[in-house]
């Protein structure tokens, strides 16, 4: 059996709403806590050995699988403050699409969470749950305040087709992307003359 199904089996079936991301989050943590395996094989083994030294064995873990682990945990620690949770960079919801909220959110606040998780895509103008499931919320789209109305709106049906293609039609995030930036383009050349009926029909799938 699998990593991630012995993960699944453990923690029951997924439900619903707030209980279901809890658990998806807890899976995720269980998956990546999966490093510290041998050391927690080799305790079994030396139940009396010094803390300090478990500690070190627990740090070489995190430093293998990155060795800027802890240069990164230092600066996160370092934004959010002790005790504090890092800021959300939503800076006020701009419309609704069925279920699907679009925010406009802080462009720098969110370039600096991609360097703190060097697995994302880099933000440059929107993104969404489809490609930053781990950074936005579910049914969001993020797009920067760094644009003007016009690209705004196009970066709003760009993200908006892009999320519905991966969603909906299980196309590759380099495929929906093309898909999306060739819509984007066609308004953009017009001047945005019927962006706002393209954006109208875009519901939010």
């Amino acid at each position: 059996m699998k990593l991630e199904q012995q993960i699944d089996k453990a923690l029951g079936t997924k439900k619903t709403g707030r209980i279901d991301r809890a658990l998806e989050a807890l899976r995720k943590g269980t998956r990546a806590e999966m490093e510290h395996a041998k050391t927690v094989k080799w305790l079994k083994k030396h139940p009396k050995a010094p803390l300090k030294h478990v500690a070190g064995r627990i740090a070489k873990d995190h430093l293998r699988e990155d060795p800027h682990y802890y240069d990164r945990l230092e600066v996160l620690e370092k934004k959010r403050g002790p005790g504090k949770p890092p800021k959300s960079p939503r800076i006020k919801l701009l419309t609704r699409r069925g279920k699907l909220r679009v925010y406009l959110v802080d462009g720098t606040k969110v370039r600096k969470l991609t360097h703190l998780n060097p697995d994302s895509p880099d933000f440059t103008m929107g993104t969404g749950d489809q490609v930053w499931e781990n950074v936005t919320g579910p049914w969001e789209v993020w797009i920067s305040d760094e644009l003007g109305p016009l690209e705004q709106k196009l970066t709003m049906l760009h993200e908006m087709t892009e999320r519905r293609l991966m969603k909906r039609q299980g196309m590759s995030y380099d495929d929906a992307h093309d898909v999306a930036l060739g819509r984007e383009d066609k308004y953009r050349k017009a001047g945005g003359k019927g962006l706002v009926q393209a954006l109208a029909k875009e519901r939010g799938q």
